[in-house]
């Protein structure tokens, strides 16, 4: 997508990883389902941040039989709450000085519930980091006509390309290309 479009293009695990590390000089992951590991670990990994990942610890919850009804029940939001808090405290005790709740839901349900720390450790609520790098993004790009790099990695076809491409998915694709 920082191919194709020219504003700013934002993910909630690369906006949290790096807020994270502004936050403190080493993180722990909190994860609701063990299939995803591979997948954020390849994350960070891609952002840079390896060496910034103390830990990446599961919580015992699964998200369609008991996440959704958090919202509504308190008892089942304080079991999340437990369970992330269990989960954190194993990071902590590893050298995490900072939390990232792996999804937007566990972020919105600490939020609803107040818990913005677990043992001074801050949690990363990247629902809200999300949002204000975006409002900084969109901000920065106004200032300076610049955001993205569309140098290399994310540097748009030209040429023969390029008109192959809007002709076979439309004109309107890749905006300011040439």
């Amino acid at each position: 997508m920082r191919e194709v479009l020219n504003i700013p293009v934002l993910g909630l695990c690369e906006s949290s990883i790096h807020l994270a590390c502004m936050m403190g000089p080493g993180f722990s992951v909190v994860n609701v389902n063990p299939k995803f590991v591979r997948k954020v670990t390849e994350n960070i990994a891609g952002a840079g941040l390896a060496g910034r990942l103390v830990s990446i610890e599961n919580m015992q919850v699964e998200r369609g039989a008991v996440l959704d009804s958090a919202f509504e029940d308190d008892h089942v939001r304080q079991m999340v709450v437990d369970q992330f808090t269990t989960a954190a405290r194993r990071g902590i005790a590893r050298g995490a000085e900072v939390l990232i709740p792996a999804g937007g839901i566990v972020m919105s349900i600490l939020a609803k519930s107040g818990v913005h720390a677990v043992d001074a450790a801050p949690i990363v609520n990247g629902v809200i980091g999300l949002l204000k790098v975006a409002e900084l993004a969109v901000q920065i790009k106004q200032l300076t006509g610049f955001f993205t790099s569309k140098t290399m990695m994310y540097s748009p076809p030209t040429g023969e390309l390029l008109r192959d491409i809007r002709q076979s998915y439309g004109k309107d694709l890749y905006p300011g290309a040439i």
